[in-house]
């Protein structure tokens, strides 16, 4: 590397789901692996790198208008923008004034390579350059044609890292550009994240989530042939670790000898997150789901007969385009049936190159956002029931870390609840907290006790690969 390198720090900004975070975590440690140093914000960089999203309109608008920031800012930085939007409309940020290059999906390691490759470059490339445009076919691509998974982690709250270990879907909902911009399916070798599990451990880390586009999926792609509930045995077999959590899992692909397993092991987060979508069966026909509302609400109620403590979350689209008042009633029905805790609420948009783009019925602004707020109304009123049957229990929780605080009065529970404790306590403690109330939307509790502080000598925090 040479001098002028040697003194370019750069700046990583991150859109988007916890997948794409994994991502732009391993960006992160390419570029640290290279000997760059991070630059305190974007106005002081000599690279930004913009891992994008591109799920909803607005997240492209986010890239666009961060892009004329930093040209207006930073007139002299490189920008790289990769990921999901650079994947699906490569042109389009590349007319950007400002932007240096544009890298769709591929391995981390890559996209550092070109951002390091603009620094050293720059002296011989004029600044009015065309930007450059690396972009693979990963929609028509095989498998075994895309780059492989590597578990990835980052660190949510600076307590939990995050594990990636499943990219891509091959499921093609009529709403969803996630097929086009990430590829088919696949998984990482199980092997290799219970090695990245394992490290974590060491390092000092209690709880761990595993994450992936379509979890549900993992280890169908490999050969010989794995599955999430298998991985998640192997998991739990690791010494020392506190907690495993599982993110968002597809309904039908849901096994439910993970609830059976949840209900015996304590280690198992009983806390499971599985997406709707939409209740009428006529939407979920037009979004191309695999299954009825009816078998979400089975699924889940079978769910809360083995573990009647868990928290139980979903995702919801309003407004999907021939979306009737009667269909958004059978969602209402099918979120108040199913007995959940949690909606995410999400308002459709029309994505280029989908197929709901080209149905009919679109429905107006207004239209959308009423029935957003009358569902994030009765999610509300969920919450609220959810958190009031915790009052005066003890639940076990996780002490987190914020940033620049040696103490803290937040915690975690097993089950995903916030809350806000009576004393300041170290990060990364494992509790036991009697709840004593709650607020809008999160516990407070007292610590009866500490059952496990992290190994003095372990390395927590620390940068993860």
């Amino acid at each position: 590397m040479s001098e002028t390198e040697a003194k370019a720090r750069y700046h990583l900004m991150t859109y988007g789901c916890r997948v794409n975070q994994a991502d732009a975590e391993g960006i992160r440690a390419s570029l640290e692996a290279a000997k760059m140093q991070p630059a305190r914000g974007r106005s002081d960089a000599s690279l930004v790198v913009l891992h994008s999203c591109t799920v909803t309109h607005r997240s492209d608008a986010d890239i666009k208008k961060a892009v004329q920031r930093i040209k207006r800012e930073n007139p002299g930085a490189e920008v790289l923008v990769s990921g999901c939007y650079a994947q699906r409309d490569p042109d389009a940020i590349a007319a950007l004034p400002g932007t240096s290059a544009v890298v769709g999906h591929a391995p981390p390691a890559e996209v550092a390579a070109v951002g390091l490759g603009l620094l050293s470059g720059r002296r011989d490339r004029p600044r009015a350059a065309a930007p450059v445009i690396i972009r693979r076919e990963i929609d028509k691509s095989e498998p075994e044609d895309l780059p492989p998974v590597e578990p990835l982690a980052f660190v949510q709250d600076r307590t939990r890292p995050f594990v990636k270990i499943q990219d891509g879907c091959d499921a093609y909902c009529t709403y969803c550009v996630i097929p086009a911009v990430r590829g088919a399916a696949r998984s990482a070798p199980p092997e290799r994240v219970k090695l990245a599990v394992e490290r974590l451990v060491a390092h000092g880390y209690f709880e761990v989530v595993i994450t992936g586009v379509h979890l549900g999926t993992y280890g169908e792609h490999l050969r010989p042939r794995s599955s999430l509930l298998e991985l998640t045995k192997s998991l739990l077999e690791i010494e020392g670790l506190g907690r495993l959590r599982l993110s968002c899992v597809e309904p039908m692909a849901f096994p439910l000898e993970l609830a059976e397993l949840a209900s015996k092991e304590p280690r198992l987060a009983p806390h499971f997150h599985l997406p709707l979508q939409s209740g009428s069966d006529a939407v979920l026909r037009r979004m191309a789901r695999p299954y009825r509302g009816e078998d979400y609400a089975a699924v889940l109620r079978e769910i809360r007969r083995l573990v009647p403590r868990a928290c139980l979350a979903t995702d919801v689209i309003v407004g999907f385009p021939g979306e009737t008042e009667e269909d958004f009633e059978d969602t209402l029905r099918v979120v108040r049936e199913s007995d959940l805790d949690a909606v995410h609420v999400f308002s459709y948009s029309d994505r280029p190159g989908v197929p709901s783009t080209r149905l009919s019925g679109h429905l107006g602004s207004q239209v959308i956002k009423d029935r957003a707020r009358r569902l994030a109304e009765l999610s509300n009123e969920r919450l609220g029931s959810f958190l009031d049957r915790q009052v005066g229990a003890c639940v076990a929780a996780l002490s987190l870390q914020t940033l620049d605080a040696a103490a803290t009065t937040t915690a975690l529970s097993d089950h995903y609840a916030k809350i806000q404790l009576d004393t300041r306590v170290p990060p990364n403690l494992e509790l036991r907290v009697r709840v004593t109330g709650r607020t809008a939307d999160a516990l407070t509790g007292k610590v009866e006790r500490i059952i496990r502080a992290p190994d003095p000598g372990a390395a927590f925090p620390r940068p993860l690969l």
